[in-house]
């Protein structure tokens, strides 16, 4: 029986295991040729991974370096054009934003630019 064209390897391996056979002919016979690696054989990567960086996001939030409180502020900014200055000042508060952010937030009066408008 050719074990190692049979089962995968990590079923090949116990079943080597529990018949007491030498470490050294489990690797050969799971391994094959030295420089061959079997397609089932999981314990050895066909492919290298390759790690990229996520793609930067476009727009002012790159400029932040806080993203939990640029989150937090933009929240603030929808409590206070819903509910006013008052409500976005204690949400400010309780979640965590510096006093020195918040004031700076609720006395700028500029507003961003809306997205542009979609005609049908």
């Amino acid at each position: 029986m050719h074990i190692n064209k049979v089962m995968d390897s990590d079923r090949a391996y116990w079943l080597l295991i529990r018949e007491q056979v030498p470490q050294a002919v489990i690797e050969r016979v799971l391994r094959g040729a030295p420089g061959q690696v079997r397609k089932k054989d999981r314990r050895h990567a066909t492919r290298q991974a390759t790690i990229q960086e996520p793609a930067p996001m476009a727009g002012y939030a790159e400029r932040r370096s806080d993203h939990l409180t640029a989150q937090r502020v933009e929240v603030g900014l929808v409590f206070e054009s819903m509910l006013g200055e008052d409500s976005a000042r204690e949400y400010f508060l309780s979640s965590g934003v510096p006093v020195w952010v918040a004031q700076r937030v609720l006395a700028t009066r500029r507003k961003r630019p809306s997205p542009a408008l979609v005609l049908e």
